[in-house]
């Protein structure tokens, strides 16, 4: 009788290619430009909204993604060994 895997192998993409990634930079970079100290590029009001419809974006962007990220080179894959899940 064979033993089943327990382990799953998945190939990793650059970091620099992931749309959620990206994303989280872009928000980043935003909420840095909204400090007061900085530039109101968000007025105070709207924040809560504005991170509301970011919070869905990036559950969108997840749900999009098919493979791991890894901080590699564009182009290169790494292969990534992960834990199967167990039946539920």
């Amino acid at each position: 009788m064979t033993e089943k895997k327990t382990t799953v192998e998945y190939h990793a993409e650059s970091l620099f290619v992931s749309k959620t990634f990206w994303a989280g930079v872009g928000v980043f970079v935003i909420g840095i430009l909204s400090l007061p100290e900085v530039l109101a590029l968000i007025p105070m009001r709207y924040l809560p909204a504005f991170t509301s419809v970011v919070g869905v974006i990036m559950i969108a962007l997840r749900k999009m993604t098919t493979r791991p990220a890894a901080f590699i080179m564009p182009g290169e894959t790494i292969p990534v060994v992960v834990d199967k899940l167990p039946n539920t």
